[in-house]
């Protein structure tokens, strides 16, 4: 995979994804000629908008307008908001450095497995007969039982109030591993 992190982007591809970066401990966003912290970026943007500026606040170092910044953003406030995105982004990039200066992937997020039960189980509709069910889901997003029984009664109203949470070992004791 193609390093995504760059400290020179070449293209409008690059630039955007490196857009902000970390320099002397604080992110800095690529605005004019050498870039700027976006402390300062943002507060030019609070002047043109007639908000409060540093001098008002009492802000004269980049801890002091980082406070005022984000106690804007409890006031709704489109610039602290925008503030708060670039430094979440500068924050995600910094990481991501990270993994990508040391030839390393991010760890992968362990997808969760859950096992059900079905009450009753299914009726096959051509013969009437009833057969003993399982089901296993695993999916992206599914991080409890309970979001997995949405889940399943979404995709398959049939089974509305019908499953029983169950161990691994029952699943395969009682359904056999289907893989």
């Amino acid at each position: 995979m193609n390093k995504l992190v760059t400290d020179n982007p070449q293209n409008n591809f690059e630039v955007t994804l490196n857009m902000v970066y970390g320099k002397d401990g604080w992110h800095h966003i690529r605005h004019g000629e050498d870039g700027m912290p976006t402390v300062d970026f943002c507060l030019m943007l609070c002047k043109e908008r007639g908000c409060t500026t540093p001098d008002d606040y009492g802000a004269n170092t980049n801890e002091r307008k980082d406070e005022m910044l984000c106690d804007c953003a409890f006031e709704n406030c489109p610039v602290a908001t925008v503030y708060a995105a670039l430094s979440g982004f500068g924050h995600v990039r910094g990481r991501l450095k990270m993994y990508e200066d040391a030839d390393m992937m991010p760890p992968q997020a362990e997808k969760k497995v859950f096992y059900f039960a079905v009450a009753d189980g299914c009726c096959d509709p051509e013969t009437g007969e009833k057969d003993d069910a399982g089901l296993q889901i695993s999916a992206d997003g599914i991080l409890t039982a309970e979001d997995a029984i949405r889940l399943a009664e979404q995709q398959l109203p049939c089974y509305a109030g019908r499953l029983r949470q169950i161990t691994e070992e029952e699943y395969l004791r009682d359904f056999g591993d289907d893989e």
